[in-house]
Formats: structure tokens, C-alpha cells, sequence
């Protein structure tokens, strides 16, 4: 549900995650439980206080990549003869840490709601230990994604295959990143030709796993000193749309973390 075609509801919890959440872009995440209103109304009433406590941002520092392989190093004047200049790379690099900003967020949110589907309860919003406290700002990218239908054959298959992790399984959706990045041709098949031997050799798989881990860990933590609180049950056919969006994200999140940080490396060495 893009947020230009949002109404009613949809459109309001659209605003609350700018004010509350802090995002500028409403993620893919939330735009894709919107295709079934009552689900996101049902989502957004149990995350609220937990966005206005702190509580997702403090947990959100959890998700660092352990580490790992880095990306090759590309000398600046490869960068030159691929057609990209500084400041290409600068404003690249300004979306990549837009995302490693907000994607932590979205990974906290994901565990928070399976768990109120698996438990009916939800950490309570309330921890002491954040009054006060300067939390991070979820981020924003400074160029929009373009629409991955419009973009030409070569791009469109590459953004593909960056999706499914350079697999044959069915292309469910693009990653937003990957389709601001399309502002960028060259960075696309930069990234894939530094991405393939780390999907061929499980490396981003076990990173990701690792990712999630992380967090599950700090919110068990978390819920061990302030609690939980009930939450009201979804509908069943809400809670079914909330489940399935929430498998596909959680598995997909914690990769565009790891590859965030790796792109993030990459053209950090590539303007020196």
C-alpha cells in the first residue's frame, strides 16, 4: 500500500510512524501489512507505546553484524571508470546508512509482533533505564526508490537476483534499497559480484542468522527486567496476514542489515 494511495486508517498510522517511529520513508514492512488495514490498525495499537517508551530503539542496537568477510576493496579510480564520482558515492552512501539506521527498527518490530501472535503479550513499554536517554533516529534515505517496474530489463533482473539472494526461488518483493541504489547502475553489480561468493558459501545466511539472534537475546533480557504486558488477539485472518508478512521480513531484514554495513565499507574504501 503506497502512501500515496493511503486512507482512512492506513493513513493515519502512516503519519504516527513519521512522528513516533521517526522514519521519513514508511518501510516495505509496514506498507505491505497495510494490504490488509485491520492487520496494520491491530499491529500499530500493540507497537505504539512501545516506539514511544524507546523501547524498539534501544533494542534495535542489537542488530550489529558480527564479524566477517568484508567487501573487496575498489581503488577510487575504479570507481572513476565505472562513471561513478565522489559525490555519486557520497550520496550512496548517505542511503545505505539511512537503512542501516532503520532496519534495525523493522527487525525489533518483527520479533515484537511474532511474539504477541505466539504469546499474546508484548514487552512492557515502560523501561526506567531509557529516561532521558538520546536514542538513535531510525534514518533517511536521501534519494526515493524508483519503481522497480519501470526500470530497464538488466536492472530490474539484477535487483532480482540481489533479492533472492542470487537464487531460483519465486521473486516475492524488491527491497527498497536495492531500488534507491537502481539510482546507481554500476553500485548494483558492484554489489552482486561482491555479494555471490558469500551467498554461494552460506556466509550472509549464518551473518543474518547471527543478526536476529542478537536481538531475540536483548528483548528475552528485556523482558526479564520490565515485564510484559497483554495484548489484545488478532483476528484470525489478521493474525495470519501479520504471521506471513512477519516470516518473509524477519528472514529478510537481518540481510539487508549484514549487506548494508558491507556497502557501507565498500564505498568508505572507495573514496580514499
Amino acid at each position: 500500500m503506497a502512501e500515496v494511495e493511503a486512507s482512512g486508517d492506513t493513513l493515519r498510522i502512516y503519519g504516527e510512524l513519521r512522528a513516533i517511529g521517526g522514519y521519513e520513508l514508511v518501510p516495505l514492512f509496514y506498507r505491505v501489512l497495510a494490504t490488509d488495514p485491520a492487520a496494520l490498525c491491530w499491529a500499530w495499537h500493540v507497537l505504539r507505546p512501545a516506539f514511544r517508551s524507546g523501547m524498539v530503539a534501544a533494542a534495535a542496537r542489537a542488530a550489529v553484524p558480527p564479524p566477517g568477510r568484508p567487501f573487496a576493496r575498489l581503488p577510487a579510480p575504479g570507481w572513476a571508470l565505472l562513471g561513478l564520482s565522489a559525490q555519486d558515492l557520497a550520496e550512496a552512501r548517505a542511503v545505505v546508512a539511512g537503512f542501516n539506521a532503520a532496519n534495525p527498527f523493522n527487525l525489533t518490530v518483527v520479533l515484537l509482533l511474532e511474539q504477541a501472535l505466539r504469546d499474546g503479550r508484548m514487552i512492557d513499554g515502560a523501561d526506567p533505564s531509557l529516561v532521558g536517554e538520546q536514542l538513535p533516529h531510525p534514518g533517511i534515505p536521501h534519494r526515493p526508490p524508483l519503481d522497480f517496474d519501470t526500470l530497464p530489463a538488466a536492472q530490474a533482473d539484477l535487483i532480482a537476483w540481489l533479492s533472492t539472494r542470487g537464487g531460483r526461488e519465486a521473486f516475492a518483493a524488491a527491497p527498497t534499497l536495492w531500488r534507491c541504489l537502481a539510482h546507481w547502475p554500476p553500485l548494483l553489480a558492484i554489489a552482486a559480484a561482491q555479494l555471490e561468493p558469500l551467498y554461494a558459501d552460506g556466509t550472509v545466511e549464518a551473518l543474518s542468522r547471527a543478526i536476529r539472534r542478537a536481538v531475540e537475546k536483548d528483548l528475552r533480557e528485556r523482558a526479564e527486567v520490565i515485564g510484559t504486558r497483554s495484548v489484545a488477539a488478532a483476528e484470525p485472518s489478521q493474525a495470519d496476514h501479520v504471521l506471513r508478512v512477519c516470516a518473509f521480513f524477519g528472514a529478510k531484514i537481518p540481510e539487508m542489515i549484514l549487506t548494508g554495513h558491507l556497502l557501507q565499507a565498500l564505498m568508505e574504501q572507495g573514496e580514499g
